[in-house]
């Protein structure tokens, strides 16, 4: 779905942006939301919630709600999220600057770390700030990143879906 759509869905302006909050599909208790809503940004909360709901700037939506996730992504200015493979590969395809939180019982966390500062989409937290909300105000500091160009380089998805294509029908 286009970023406009998205957007619609969320109740969110589609010329406004929103940065984009999860824990990659984990159930968790935001201590943060109160300083969330003296933000001038919009803030989608993914999360145990039952439906998508708004208040001000801050949009609760459910972890088993029917939006692809991907296009959350695509859709949002920016992500703040513990980091998986799902949340970087789902960055990195999108192009979108990553708030990381990395987990040091994640035995591929250093080279999604790696990865993603190579890339200049990361500025990692720690879950302290992720749970206290000091993160706030370290949002600016992706403004600072510079993601790799990456014009010219294959998305593996594409060459995949070319091939299949050129496969007379059965």
């Amino acid at each position: 779905q286009t970023p406009s759509t998205i957007k619609s869905k969320l109740g969110i302006d589609p010329s406004e942006s929103f940065t984009l909050i999860s824990t990659g599909g984990i159930s968790y208790k935001y201590q943060f939301l109160q300083k969330l809503e003296q933000s001038s940004r919009n803030f989608v909360i993914s999360g145990n919630f039952k439906k998508i709901t708004k208040s001000n700037n801050l949009v609760f939506l459910p972890i088993d709600s029917n939006l692809y996730y991907p296009d959350l992504v695509r859709s949002s200015n920016q992500v703040v999220s513990k980091v998986g493979y799902g949340t970087a590969v789902e960055c990195w395809a999108a192009g979108k600057k990553l708030l990381g939180i990395f987990r040091d019982n994640f035995r591929e966390s250093n080279v999604l770390r790696k990865f993603l500062k190579n890339e200049g989409l990361v500025h990692e937290i720690t879950l302290e700030n992720f749970d206290n909300g000091e993160w706030i105000q370290e949002i600016n500091k992706l403004d600072g990143l510079t993601p790799v160009n990456r014009e010219g380089k294959n998305n593996g998805n594409r060459a995949v879906a070319q091939k299949i294509l050129e496969y007379p029908s059965i």
